[in-house]
């Protein structure tokens, strides 16, 4: 069985990510899918500017670690804008997901675009149905 469904961008979003090496590799990093394990432990980070104002809410199974990407490996105009950060667990990805979505709904994050009520969320949810 095909774990994407047969959706050539998960398998190409896939395929780069093994390639770079990247953390959590390989198509389950975009999102957790019925026909994967959930990882388990995942953290939901909020990142804040100098202010105090919140600029990003996401999810990671090792939120420190995914920080430092948006902070120094990520090509965002906001990256230099991140001052502190939370990190709330959740025992189950799929917990973590839910809570994300319903925290970018209602604090709405400068950045986020996913989940964010001012944004389409069309273009991930075709993704995130393959299986």
């Amino acid at each position: 069985m095909d774990p994407t469904g047969g959706d050539p961008h998960l398998r190409a979003l896939g395929a780069v990510r093994s390639c770079a090496g990247l953390p959590g590799r390989g198509v389950g990093a975009v999102t957790h899918q019925p026909w994967m394990p959930d990882p388990g432990r995942t953290g939901l980070y909020r990142l804040f500017d100098a202010s105090g104002v919140l600029i990003y809410i996401g999810i990671a199974t090792k939120p420190e670690e995914r920080i430092k990407v948006h902070r120094w490996e990520k090509p965002k105009p906001w990256r230099h804008d991140i001052a502190s950060h939370t990190v709330e667990w959740f025992d189950t990805r799929i917990e973590a997901e839910a809570a994300e979505k319903s925290s970018i709904r209602a604090e709405l994050p400068l950045h986020n675009r996913r989940h964010h009520p001012a944004y389409d969320d069309a273009p991930w949810s075709s993704r995130t149905q393959a299986a």
